[in-house]
C-alpha cells in the first residue's frame, strides 16, 4: 500500500473517531489470549478498538456487552488472524481493512488514528488487552508502538497493558501494588519515586536503555513522577 493510501485510511478512521466524541477511555483489544483483565464495566463515553484478531474476543471482557453501542466499536487490521467467530462480527462494525504486506503493524495503524484524533482532545486513558506474550518480536514491537505514541506529547494519560505493564506519560502516576516492579526509558528522564517502595528517588536521572530501574520492591501506594515517558513492569512472583 502506498503512503498516500495508508494516510487516507488513517484519516478516514480518525474521522469516525471524531464523530463519536467525547471519549474518556479507549480499549484496545489484541489477538493474544494472554490477559489478566476481566469484568470491565463499559461506560457511555468509552471506545473499543478491535485490533485484527482481537475481534475473536468480541465483547468477552465486558460485564455489560448488551449495553455497548455499535458506533463505539471499531475494527482495524488486515484480517490475517481473525477466526470464523470473529468474522461474524466484522460487517456490522465500522472498520478499516489494511493490506497484509505493509511496513507497520495493525496496532501501530490504530495508534496513528488515535494520535490524529486526540491531538487536541480532552485527556483520555488507554487500556490495552491481549498484547503481551506470544511471539517475542511482536511483543517488543507492541511496546515500541505504545511508547512512541506517548512520546508524541498527546493528551493521553497512560497506557495500561494487560495489568502487567504501564506506559507512563510525563507527570505523576499513582498506583497500588504488592511485589516487584521495574522501570525503563528510551529517553533520559528525571524521576521521583515516593511511597511504599524499597528504593526511593528524588528527581534523579534514569538513564536511557539502562538496567538502573530493575527490580524495586513495593508494598502499597506508590507515586512516580517523570519528565519523560517510562515503561513500568509489574513483575510476576
Amino acid at each position: 500500500m502506498s503512503f498516500s493510501t495508508i494516510t487516507e485510511s488513517i484519516k478516514n478512521l480518525s474521522d469516525i473517531i471524531n464523530k463519536i466524541a467525547p471519549i474518556e477511555k479507549v480499549y484496545l483489544i489484541g489477538p493474544i489470549e494472554n490477559s489478566d483483565v476481566k469484568n470491565i464495566d463499559f461506560n457511555k463515553n468509552d471506545l473499543i478498538f478491535y485490533i485484527d484478531g482481537g475481534l475473536n474476543f468480541y465483547r468477552q471482557y465486558f460485564t455489560n456487552p448488551a449495553e455497548i453501542p455499535l458506533e463505539r466499536e471499531i475494527f482495524i487490521g488486515d484480517g490475517d488472524s481473525i477466526n470464523s467467530q470473529g468474522q461474524q462480527h466484522l460487517d456490522k462494525l465500522a472498520h478499516t481493512l489494511l493490506p497484509t504486506d505493509k511496513s507497520y503493524s495493525d496496532l501501530e495503524a490504530a495508534l496513528m488514528a488515535i494520535e490524529k484524533s486526540f491531538a487536541n482532545a480532552e485527556a483520555c486513558s488507554l487500556q490495552a488487552i491481549n498484547f503481551l506474550g506470544g511471539r517475542q518480536d511482536h511483543h517488543f514491537a507492541n511496546i515500541l508502538s505504545f511508547y512512541k505514541v506517548l512520546s508524541r506529547k498527546l493528551n493521553i494519560k497512560n497506557i495500561e497493558v494487560d495489568n502487567r505493564m504501564t506506559i507512563i506519560n510525563t507527570g505523576s502516576y499513582c498506583f497500588r501494588y504488592h511485589g516487584s516492579i521495574s522501570l525503563f526509558t528510551f529517553d533520559e528522564a528525571k524521576v521521583s519515586i515516593t511511597g511504599q517502595a524499597k528504593y526511593l528517588l528524588e528527581n534523579q536521572t534514569l538513564s536511557s536503555f539502562s538496567s538502573h530501574g530493575l527490580s524495586n520492591e513495593v508494598d502499597g501506594d506508590v507515586e512516580i513522577t517523570t519528565d519523560k515517558v517510562l515503561i513500568l513492569f509489574r513483575n510476576e512472583v
